[in-house]
């Protein structure tokens, strides 16, 4: 069921958002592609674009479901950003590299990534996942739909996001033609309003 995720803010480094309203791959009605709709969701809910309800990932599955392969390889970087434009995010920013991540986390912007996953992962199988990086603290960062795993290392999040599936992504579509990291920067709430 979707719901809060919190991040431990506790711990050296912090920085992001303390927590916030995610989907999840188990709460789509296909539960092997969801995982681009439910990032969307995610990050539209959390900037006050979206309700923080199941009928918000319902409502983009109908109107921007997966797109590669007839839906049955999940979603395109084109896909996200149709979605999130249709929803009214108006000003995204790309985050290609892990400063720029850093740089949009530390403003309170979480960005949807898409991973080089691995198999055997709750599962996900190998390939392509869309997930929302939304803190970070010296040790790694904080991830939405991971399964039990909500942080992973700087060391592993490097290599899946350095991968062959999101270097692809980055050059098939974008803005301004590349991205392996999107976010809205346009409307971004404080963080209290965001967790209500």
């Amino acid at each position: 069921m979707p719901g809060m995720i919190y991040a431990r803010t506790n711990t050296r480094g912090f920085a992001g958002v303390s927590g916030l309203y995610q989907y999840t791959n188990g709460d789509g009605t296909n539960q092997d592609t969801v995982c681009g709709p439910a990032a969307c969701a995610t990050l539209l809910t959390y900037c006050g674009l979206a309700r923080p309800d199941i009928a918000t990932l319902r409502s983009i599955e109908r109107s921007h479901p997966p797109d590669l392969l007839f839906g049955r390889a999940g979603s395109s970087p084109q896909r996200v950003v149709e979605t999130l434009s249709a929803y009214r995010a108006r000003r995204l920013g790309t985050a290609n590299n892990i400063e720029t991540l850093r740089r949009c986390v530390r403003a309170s912007c979480p960005v949807i990534c898409v991973i080089q996953n691995t198999g055997g992962l709750f599962g996900l199988g190998d390939g392509a996942h869309w997930f929302v990086v939304y803190a970070y603290n010296d040790a790694g960062v904080f991830v939405t739909n991971y399964g039990s795993s909500p942080h992973l290392s700087w060391d592993d999040f490097r290599s899946k996001w350095g991968g062959i599936v999101s270097n692809v992504a980055r050059f098939a579509v974008g803005l301004g033609g590349l991205f392996k990291g999107i976010t809205n920067v346009g409307r971004v709430l404080s963080e209290s309003a965001s967790m209500g």
